[in-house]
């Protein structure tokens, strides 16, 4: 997202305040919920799902202001909760990482890899393990 657009969303949480953001968050999770109901009864409509799912990250945005939370305080709860779903799914490091072996790049500050392998999962290249 650019800056020009946090800056409007940051302006329309001050011009309607942020209890209405909430609400218009809840109802526009509600729309992607029955988009999502509609897929699973065949009855899919998939550019009203991706609008729904951009209305919903657009919320998401605004909550993330509202609330001030950093995008590294988001990533660390996300690794952790992907980790303990890897550990109820039986998922092994090995398993992910065997798919790093065309990683060429790494750049400390990213979380991935080109190949979008996170650094905490075990990307080889990130490790800097070679086979």
């Amino acid at each position: 997202m650019t800056q020009m657009m946090l800056r409007a969303l940051e302006y329309s949480i001050q011009k309607n305040g942020p209890e209405i953001k909430k609400i218009i968050a809840m109802e526009e999770m509600a729309e992607l919920t029955q988009q999502i109901s509609k897929d699973l009864r065949g009855q899919l409509d998939r550019d009203h799902l991706i609008e729904e799912y951009a209305d919903v990250m657009i919320c998401l945005q605004m909550l993330k202001l509202i609330h001030h939370m950093s995008d590294g305080e988001i990533n660390a709860v996300i690794e952790a909760k992907i980790g303990r779903q890897m550990q109820r799914d039986g998922i092994t490091l090995p398993e992910l990482a065997s798919g790093c072996d065309g990683c060429e790049w790494q750049d400390p500050t990213q979380d991935q890899c080109f190949d979008g392998h996170l650094q905490s999962v075990g990307c080889k290249e990130w490790d800097g393990e070679q086979d």
